[in-house]
């Protein structure tokens, strides 16, 4: 049970706290191969005189804004007409007055005078207290001196502990031997954002340092699956062209709910008042930051959504489907968030109901946001884009008033291990190309392109963050790009591909 101390001590905690209380293929059993015919819808398809429709389009202004960048004007005249093709053209402003640098990394400010300071290559202040975040600049505590006496976080905290003590999640004991192995906690702080950029909760939560755990003695097994990009993207494509709803629920404290079979000590969270300073909290449930706390919590839900009666894909151990004479109905764990489609109308319904009897669930309606993917959809399909992650990541390696490119590579390329000087640094080049390789997911333009620069993480060379920066260059004039799920067609697969003769200057 949870105790606390009579008296305050000093911190923003209470001194009486409340008493706790307690794929990458499609199954065929769930998708057949013969489709139903699909309902009367009005003839919103794109233009169909010429070639097959690339893999890409671009994002119509009534659902997402135009790139800021001043290096893009979008074409507004699809907007008044519905009828038109859902692809708007990215236009890139040449005019001798747009201000373009000839290289991303160049300065674009005017040359200082000679009388001034000249302060290039000076590296920036070191913020030892705060990180800022976002394009508001908020100020994100590091550790709970930072974040004690601040309102937003102190409520953050008190919400934590809340649900902590709701799931009785450890009991306070005398502290162990000194032989026996006791793992920390800390408090981690972040700011969740809306789609849009906007604020959407100041969370604070409470990590077990699980770092500190040894296997065989605090921790088994510890694996647990994720849905996959490609799960997610056909799971999208079947509930465009079956006029599907499509809807996301999120799990609260999800870890919280999970059972633990080891015995674990840890260390009282930081400004938790206790009776005694010799107490020490035995975890009773999992928590964030132990090493087996996922695989608990994918138990927990696993055990849960079959018993609802749904079964497990063997093709993603993170889709569950149930298929009735009433219809289908489909759900894609990633974690605690949830992406819930089908035919069943009244089965989701159940099925929500089912589920928010076992956990705390928040319905967020329809799907729009699922893993930093955005969801835009209308009667022509769905529009899968990350729209906001593109200036975010142009803004973090000071790409924003780049000059953009035409393709992601140039032509007849060839990149070997020996191409060009070998960076002193590699942290730089391999941040950039793991986000590309994230933000491929919805690229499929530029992913031959990654999939070529990511041969080299272990070794960049100059060359190779050349081409790194013409993929970025190239993101600048389409960022607004993404995959469009048509609601008309059926669900036969096509497949492309492509070969050369001794292509790789490295194997040949």
């Amino acid at each position: 049970m949870f105790h606390s101390s009579e008296s305050s001590s000093g911190d923003f905690f209470p001194a009486n706290l409340p008493p706790p209380t307690f794929a990458d293929e499609v199954d065929e059993e769930f998708f057949p191969a013969v489709d139903p015919p699909n309902p009367p819808s009005p003839d919103l398809s794109p233009d169909t005189s010429t070639a097959s429709s690339p893999p890409t389009t671009a994002l119509s202004t009534s659902s997402i804004a135009a790139s800021p960048s001043s290096h893009t004007t979008t074409d507004t005249s699809s907007s008044s007409t519905p009828a038109a093709s859902p692809s708007l053209h990215t236009t890139v402003n040449t005019s001798p007055s747009s201000r373009a640098p000839n290289s991303p990394l160049h300065d674009t400010q005017p040359a200082p005078r000679r009388s001034e300071r000249f302060t290039k290559g000076v590296p920036p202040p070191k913020f030892n207290d705060y990180l800022e975040y976002g394009v508001d600049s908020i100020a994100v505590p590091t550790h709970y001196r930072q974040a004690k006496g601040h309102p937003l976080w102190e409520a953050a905290m008190r919400r934590e502990l809340e649900a902590l003590h709701a799931n009785n999640t450890w009991t306070l004991v005398p502290r162990p031997p000194s032989s026996t192995s006791v793992v920390g906690c800390r408090w981690v702080y972040t700011v969740k954002t809306k789609p849009d950029g906007t604020v959407n909760q100041y969370k604070a939560r409470l990590v077990a340092q699980g770092f500190t755990q040894e296997y065989g003695i605090d921790c088994s097994e510890t694996f647990a699956p994720v849905a996959k990009v490609a799960t997610v993207r056909t799971l999208l494509s079947v509930a465009s062209l079956r006029q599907w709803p499509l809807y996301q629920m999120d799990v609260k404290n999800s870890f919280f709910h999970s059972d633990l079979d080891e015995v674990i000590y840890m260390e009282p969270p930081p400004g938790y008042p206790l009776a005694s300073p010799d107490q020490i909290c035995r975890l009773n449930r999992s928590l964030y930051g132990l090493k087996q706390a996922p695989r608990a919590w994918f138990d927990k839900f696993h055990t849960t959504i079959s018993n609802l009666g749904f079964q497990q894909s063997r093709n993603d151990p993170s889709l569950f489907t149930r298929t009735t004479a009433a219809g289908a109905v489909a759900l894609l764990l990633y974690v605690d968030d949830m992406a819930i489609t089908g035919s069943d109308h009244d089965g989701i319904q159940r099925l929500k109901e089912g589920l928010n009897a076992s956990f705390n669930l928040k319905d967020l309606g329809e799907l729009s946001y699922f893993l930093g993917l955005e969801v835009n959809r209308d009667s022509r399909g769905i529009l899968l884009c990350q729209h906001k992650y593109i200036p975010d990541l142009m803004d973090d390696h000071q790409f924003i008033d780049c000059r953009p490119v035409s393709t992601p590579m140039e032509l007849n390329l060839r990149l070997g291990r020996d191409s060009g000087m070998l960076l002193p640094d590699n942290k730089v080049y391999r941040s950039i190309v793991g986000s590309l390789i994230y933000l491929s997911a919805t690229r499929p333009d530029i992913s031959y392109a990654v999939q070529v620069v990511s041969q080299f993480m272990d070794a960049p060379r100059s060359d190779h963050l050349a081409a790194v920066h013409r993929i970025l260059r190239y993101l600048q004039g389409t960022c607004n790009v993404g995959i469009f799920f048509p609601s008309t067609g059926d669900l036969c697969l096509q497949a492309f591909s492509d070969s050369d003769f001794a292509g790789c200057v490295d194997s040949r």
